[in-house]
């Protein structure tokens, strides 16, 4: 899909989903593992997001809240046994660049528990670069006996596209 494309998508995913109460997202994009998605929140707040998810039901998401100063990552696995609003240390490394570090806080999906942490907004074009340009994201669990994740990024690049266009749509 070209980018301009992915930005006329965009716009009409925000401008239609802006005036719904519930959770209302729809997929702009798909590249390898990854989707692109825009629409709004659970709460009416509109949201763009990339994700992957795993054949055993395990989630990675990035999102970005129209009106936040901070982009959101969430992770959940149906496996994991997690207290809402627990605290739990993640890295989170694209390839072998220095380490995102984050405290998340336990959360529940409707079907898994999850972690979700805030990475200031002003390090995302940081990390927009690392995740296009990169193979692999690891990410673990400091502390627990959880196992690590990995994640190729391949088709990472192009949901990007769709999810910055999504940005910029809003």
């Amino acid at each position: 899909m070209r980018f301009g494309q992915a930005a006329g998508i965009a716009v009409t995913l925000v401008a239609l989903a802006a005036g719904t109460a519930h959770a209302d997202t729809s997929v702009i994009a798909r590249a390898g593992a990854w989707q692109a998605f825009g629409g709004t929140s659970q709460d009416g707040t509109q949201v763009c997001g990339v994700s992957t998810s795993w054949p055993d039901d395990r989630y990675f998401g990035v999102k970005y809240y129209k009106g936040d100063n901070t982009f959101t990552i969430q992770l959940g696995s149906p496996e994991w046994k997690v207290e809402d609003g627990a605290k739990q240390p993640i890295v989170m490394t694209v390839d072998r660049r220095s380490p995102w570090r984050g405290n998340a806080t336990g959360m529940h999906f409707s079907d898994s528990a999850g972690l979700q942490f805030e990475i200031s907004r002003n390090q995302l074009a940081q990390f927009i670069e690392e995740f296009r340009s990169g193979e692999s994201l690891y990410l673990s669990f400091p502390g627990t006996t959880a196992a690590d994740w990995t994640a190729t990024l391949s088709g990472s690049d192009a949901v990007m596209n769709s999810f910055a266009a999504c940005n910029d749509a809003m």
